[in-house]
């Protein structure tokens, strides 16, 4: 057989289409800039944002200063809404079973029961409330001061928590958000005497659902590791 003929039987002048697929260089990995943190430097630092966080919040409640019909029954409620945003940032920041997370059930559930305590409580404790109406007017200083008395620790948490949740990043901090919002309204709520319903659930309520979308926004963007 001549070399001609040899040639013709050969594959090797046929070009391989999957050449460019298969050759690929090896992509390179980029190690990160910062140390990861021990978890004795994570827990100081989420103490420490805690502190902040709290005298943040006291601090701008007593520069507004206290209602003069702080009885009671008004301690009574901004304490249901104390233990509510304690219970909703220990299961926030829960490792879980597995060390990650409690399920997206859970989060979901408490999520939902952060706002749902606030608007049970605020109409119960409404009810003897005298009329009112409600405007822009008699709205826009407390919605300030909440979102002011909220601002404050949603920063801390989002400064805390960057790229520290392996999962359910969105959920957990949807939940820290919420719990922020709530520190603004139970400020306010120290704050403000008007009890009627319309007030208390637009002015003192909207930040934590305004907490809980930013929340949300933030985790799903640069809450995950």
């Amino acid at each position: 057989m001549s070399a001609p003929e040899r040639d013709l039987l050969s594959f090797d002048h046929i070009p391989d289409p999957a050449a460019a697929v298969a050759r690929r260089d090896a992509p390179v990995a980029t190690p990160p800039t910062e140390r990861s943190l021990t978890r004795s430097e994570r827990r100081s630092r989420l103490v420490l944002g805690l502190v902040i966080a709290l005298v943040w919040v006291v601090a701008f409640t007593l520069r507004s200063g206290l209602r003069a019909d702080l009885s009671l029954m008004v301690v009574g409620e901004l304490a249901i809404w104390v233990a509510t945003g304690a219970g909703a940032l220990a299961i926030a920041l829960h490792p879980g079973a597995r060390g990650l997370s409690l399920g997206v059930r859970v989060l979901a559930v408490v999520l939902w029961s952060v706002p749902a305590i606030f608007v049970a409580s605020a109409l119960a404790w409404s009810l003897d409330a005298s009329p009112f109406t409600l405007t822009w007017a008699n709205a826009r200083a407390c919605l300030g001061l909440c979102t002011v008395l909220g601002a404050g620790p949603l920063f801390l948490a989002c400064v805390l928590f960057r790229r520290a949740f392996a999962v359910m990043a969105p959920w957990r901090l949807a939940l820290l958000g919420a719990v922020c919002g709530l520190s603004g309204s139970i400020g306010c709520q120290a704050h403000c005497p008007i009890g009627a319903a319309s007030h208390v659930l637009v002015a003192h309520g909207l930040p934590i659902v305004i907490g809980a979308l930013i929340g949300a926004a933030y985790g799903a963007l640069r809450g995950r590791t």
